[in-house]
């Protein structure tokens, strides 16, 4: 019986460069197109980033539209390793010298419990070197004008500086 080789990511995208890094030094990437072949357990991340992914809040989705205006490049729904735990980032930014996750938070992240953990993981993101920027969705809707301010302030690069007008 011939095995069927399943892909884990569309055509044209590529996994986040920290998830190759860590796949590459446990033998999991397979030929040079970087196919990504997953043990059982962490398909469990992959497949929720993907679904995630899918189903974008509209928040991320505004926010998505101004990061493509601008002609930056971005992950979205990015699951990254931090040595200890995966994390699904809602976009990251990763160049050669910059490192950055976007976190776009709701109502549910407002609560004690949910807030804890939040800085459990962006204390992990940050020793592995990202910058991290959180807004709440009112700010992501309203103001994401200042979110490309302060990634032109982290020095990330962009094409234009005219907003987008609704």
């Amino acid at each position: 019986m011939k095995q069927i080789k399943k892909k884990y990511y569309k055509k044209g995208e590529r996994p986040h460069p920290d998830t190759v890094k860590w796949l590459k030094e446990r033998g999991m990437i397979k030929n040079k197109k970087k196919r990504v072949v997953k043990p059982d357990g962490q398909n469990v991340v992959f497949d929720f980033a993907d679904k995630l992914r899918k189903h974008m809040t509209p928040s991320e989705r505004e926010i998505k539209r101004w990061l493509r205006h601008y002609h930056i490049k971005f992950q979205a729904q990015v699951p990254i390793f931090t040595g200890h735990h995966w994390y699904i980032m809602d976009f990251a930014i990763v160049t050669d010298s910059i490192r950055i996750c976007i976190e776009i938070d709701g109502g549910y992240h407002l609560r004690g419990d949910v807030m804890k953990k939040d800085k459990i993981r962006d204390n992990e993101l940050r020793k592995i070197g990202y910058t991290i920027i959180r807004m709440t969705n009112e700010d992501a809707t309203n103001n994401a004008f200042e979110l490309i301010g302060k990634l032109q302030f982290l020095g990330v690069r962009t094409s234009t500086f005219e907003p987008i007008i609704k």
